[in-house]
């Protein structure tokens, strides 16, 4: 589907058009129509048709405030993303690696973007089960199977849904990272796609596809995380330290059409506060994972 098509599809729901208006801008037909509503629904567009108009519905962003033992001049965090966990191309050995330099670190907060796990498979749109590269195809047995795969620590880890996650709210009305957290007392479940972690008044804004939300940035945020793009990058945003996460899986068959690269590291950083509550230095890591199998002795340091 062509991406251009998909953001003029998004804009027009933006703006509220009918169905009729939508046809009429896109050049395409009804049932064309249709089939764009469901394929950005599946991807975790909350866009909806009501009485014949096309709605974008942006909830607020949900903040949930961290309280750690520590002064916050000792706060040290690592942020993760995109495990896409329950299929053939998942590492488990780098996301149990991850958590056991977290240990060693002393780190008891770990942020994570979204995309938790594979979900269900779009591209085969009427045989959403049918993805050969799926471990559990089911949601029971994808909340299961993580719970019994994804690392225990002794800190918390603070997760948001990613559109992957998302399409199992789209197709059962379940929430797997919600129920992940009923049932695991070490994983925090912030919102959907986007969230607030305010960790001793650090105020950490989370979006799972970052470059949708910077244009309408929550006010007062001291640091940014993004996943999706299976990519890592530093970079500044109206002077906001912007930290771009990227995957922790192998190359995925679904995009062996695609140029996307898929990059596997995570961050630790090491954030420095003043008495008055501000940043004034970020020491951070990028830990790239580049061997097709990770070996335990590689060193923590």
């Amino acid at each position: 589907m062509e991406t251009d098509l998909i953001n003029k599809f998004r804009y027009l729901a933006q703006k509220k058009f009918t169905i009729e208006k939508a046809i009429d801008s896109l050049d395409i037909s009804e049932t064309e129509i249709l089939f764009l509503l469901s394929t950005l629904r599946h991807l975790g567009e909350n866009i909806t048709l009501d009485n014949g108009v096309l709605t974008f519905d942006k909830p607020n962003t949900k903040e949930t405030k961290i309280h750690t033992s520590k002064h916050p001049q000792d706060l040290k965090i690592c942020f993760i993303s995109d495990t896409h966990l329950c299929t053939t191309f998942e590492r488990l050995d780098i996301l149990n690696y991850i958590y056991e330099k977290c240990e060693y670190l002393g780190i008891k907060n770990v942020f994570f973007c979204g995309d938790l796990v594979d979900g269900t498979d779009i591209n085969s749109r009427k045989n959403y089960h049918q993805a050969p590269y799926l471990i559990e195809d089911s949601f029971s047995g994808q909340l299961q199977y993580v719970d019994e795969h994804f690392p225990y620590f002794s800190g918390l880890t603070y997760m948001i849904n990613g559109n992957h996650d998302l399409r199992w709210k789209h197709e059962v009305n379940r929430n797997i990272i919600e129920e992940l957290s009923l049932i695991r007392n070490d994983i925090v479940y912030l919102g959907d796609d986007r969230a607030i972690a305010n960790i001793n008044g650090i105020r950490i804004f989370m979006a799972h596809q970052l470059r949708k939300e910077l244009n309408n940035l929550p006010n007062n945020i001291d640091i940014i995380q993004g996943g999706h793009l299976h990519s890592s990058r530093y970079y500044e945003y109206n002077q906001i330290p912007c930290f771009q996460t990227a995957a922790l899986i192998n190359f995925p068959p679904y995009l062996q059409r695609s140029t996307a690269a898929v990059e596997r590291s995570c961050w630790f950083l090491g954030i420095s506060i003043d008495d008055d509550n501000n940043i004034y230095y970020i020491d951070e890591t990028l830990e790239t994972f580049n061997k097709k199998t990770l070996k335990k002795q590689i060193s923590y340091k």
